[in-house]
């Protein structure tokens, strides 16, 4: 199911992500969660993921941004600014250089995914590294909010989960919030 969809994602032109992408980051900021929240943590896209950028004109210094950091086997969530270094890391990922920052001071997780269904599961790149760290911030902070930045392509009628897997709170697409 993994490879399937990632397949299709790689298939949109840049130009439909960035206009599709828009859409949904409009979506993410309409809701209460992210109005309320004083800082909220992003993500570093892959190419053919959500581009959270359109998140960052909106927050315009108004909010604290963390990305995601990998740790081991774990992520971290590092704030950051305008002088913030950046580093490529495994997989590809870019990430920020610099110490973690208070999960208890989150509001909000935007999570990039590879699929989810209408319950809200989340399908990842495969490695769980969102499911611990939602797992651990929900555990700091029971406040904290998930939202899944998706693609409606993305949607399939059943994710298929463990026990480790954690369900997302919202999943934003262009066409809806779930």
């Amino acid at each position: 199911m993994r490879k399937k969809l990632v397949s299709r994602l790689k298939k949109q032109s840049r130009a439909r992500i960035l206009e599709k992408s828009a859409r949904i980051c409009a979506k993410i900021s309409l809701l209460p969660a992210f109005k309320r929240a004083k800082t909220v943590m992003l993500y570093f896209p892959k190419s053919e993921e959500v581009d959270t950028a359109f998140l960052v004109e909106r927050i315009h210094c108004k909010k604290n941004i963390c990305l995601p950091k990998m740790l081991g086997r774990d992520l971290a969530a590092v704030k950051i600014g305008k002088n913030t270094r950046f580093r490529t890391q495994k997989y590809d990922v870019v990430e920020p250089v610099g110490p973690a920052f208070d999960l208890k001071k989150i509001g909000l997780v935007v999570c990039p995914l590879v699929g989810f269904d209408a319950q809200k599961n989340r399908l990842g790149r495969g490695k769980a590294y969102f499911d611990k760290f939602i797992k651990k911030a929900r555990k700091a902070n029971p406040k904290i909010v998930f939202v899944g930045a998706a693609f409606e392509l993305q949607k399939v009628k059943k994710i298929p989960t463990e026990k480790h897997d954690e369900k997302l709170d919202f999943i934003a697409t262009e066409k809806r919030v779930y």
